[in-house]
């Protein structure tokens, strides 16, 4: 196998249709705010089965099914430094917690706590909630945060540090300030912005249609999509099976579509050995293993659509189970789920056509686990769960749904 980042860098916007009929009465074509995992899983399918087909059909039912072995975990957002090296921007997790006070801004975590006895919920195992720091009303936090951005929010202590409150009213000095303090003096906007990022900009245009060489009346409609800033790419950790691993050429920019419309992108495949930085070998907050007692917090990078509703389903009713591709038992003490995110598609191999709507998790939704056992046949750390996948169906791991972070969390000390 081959493993490497694969960078789309689009000419023009991407559309990434939200699922909505189009056409008919309804003449508005309206983007999601973020790529979905398949959009990106097909655009790198799709440019293997093209570049591999060698004057035979590119997508036959055999084909299709070795297309479908790549492993695409992703979009995820790529940054351009000046160093001509791209760095990874990840989801913002849902464990934040911001609010702004008159021209402040507090920042802290939902911590979770345990419920008193005298309690009891209709979740069944679930005996704790993760509560905000305050009751201020919440604001929403920068969309992607850097990769020392992210592994400092996951290994920080919130427990022991509930609030801060930051001489500022931009949210992303205000978290620069709260992950790094003194280590970043200046506090200024662009030592912010070499951590945070904002979603891409929406981009409407309006189009009419024509009618016999003619303007078809009432023929006007509008349609969205993202516009990437030209140092941002949308990128996509992939792995090629045996048989395709000299599919694409490394270090060579190729043509390719991403997204509705068959938008042109230009394709960087940069091979790598891991999805993680090498430094990140000399973290002990990473490289400490999980031993039992442990508190363990996964975050998801990517939606993912589990059976269960928001349960995962190698859970059981007493919430305990085995992560996937380890032997780590765990037990789930509670969640930060947001409202579910509709995900749909387009089928080549047969029956040919629309696919289904299934309700996934949102990605920046976050699991507290505290571990049960531990893997008897090897050390299991956070950086092995690094960029591993915790989907039910091994082909939606593939496909780049339920991608994690991983790291570790303690219990607030008050009982709700």
């Amino acid at each position: 196998m081959k493993t490497g980042w694969m960078l789309f860098h689009p000419f023009n916007r991407v559309v990434v249709r939200d699922g909505r009929p189009f056409g008919g009465e309804n003449r508005t074509l309206r983007s999601l705010p973020w790529p979905l995992p398949p959009t990106t899983a097909g655009a790198v399918r799709t440019l293997v089965g093209s570049l591999t087909a060698r004057g035979g059909p590119a997508f036959s039912e055999e084909r299709i099914e070795i297309l479908k072995q790549i492993s695409v975990q992703g979009p995820v957002l790529a940054v351009m430094r000046d160093t001509g090296v791209h760095e990874v921007f990840l989801p913002a997790p849902r464990d934040v917690w911001m609010a702004k006070v008159e021209d402040r801004i507090k920042v802290g975590a939902l911590v979770p706590q345990r419920i008193g006895d005298d309690a009891g919920t209709d979740l069944g195992g679930i005996r704790a909630f993760a509560s905000p720091p305050g009751a201020d009303k919440p604001l929403a936090p920068p969309a992607f945060w850097s990769l020392e951005a992210y592994l400092r929010w996951i290994t920080f202590d919130h427990a022991g540090s509930r609030v801060f409150e930051a001489t500022t009213a931009d949210p992303m000095v205000a978290l620069t300030s709260y992950l790094f303090g003194a280590e970043d003096t200046s506090h200024s906007k662009d030592a912010s912005c070499r951590h945070f990022r904002s979603s891409p900009a929406l981009e409407w245009r309006t189009h009419v249609q024509m009618e016999g060489g003619q303007r078809k009346t009432g023929g006007l409609f509008s349609t969205s999509g993202l516009r990437l800033r030209e140092d941002e790419t949308l990128a996509c950790w992939v792995t090629l099976p045996d048989a395709l691993e000299d599919a694409i050429p490394s270090g060579t920019e190729i043509p390719g579509h991403i997204g509705g419309e068959r938008g042109l992108a230009r394709v960087l495949w940069s091979p790598a050995n891991r999805a993680t930085p090498s430094a990140w070998t000399m973290s002990q907050a990473l490289t400490e293993p999980y031993r039992r007692g442990d508190l363990l917090r996964l975050v998801l990078l990517t939606p993912c659509p589990f059976r269960n509703g928001w349960l995962p389903q190698w859970l059981d009713q007493r919430m305990e189970g085995e992560l996937p591709g380890t032997h780590l038992r765990v037990r789930l003490e509670t969640a930060i789920v947001s409202r579910y995110v509709p995900v749909s598609g387009w089928s080549l191999a047969e029956p040919r056509g629309p696919k289904a709507m299934r309700k996934c998790v949102p990605a920046g939704s976050v699991y507290f686990f505290t571990v049960l056992e531990e893997d008897a046949e090897r050390t299991i750390r956070p950086l092995d769960l690094w960029w591993s996948t915790v989907a039910d169906d091994p082909q939606d791991a593939r496909d780049g749904f339920g991608t994690v972070a991983a790291g570790r969390w303690s219990w607030g000390e008050d009982v709700l």
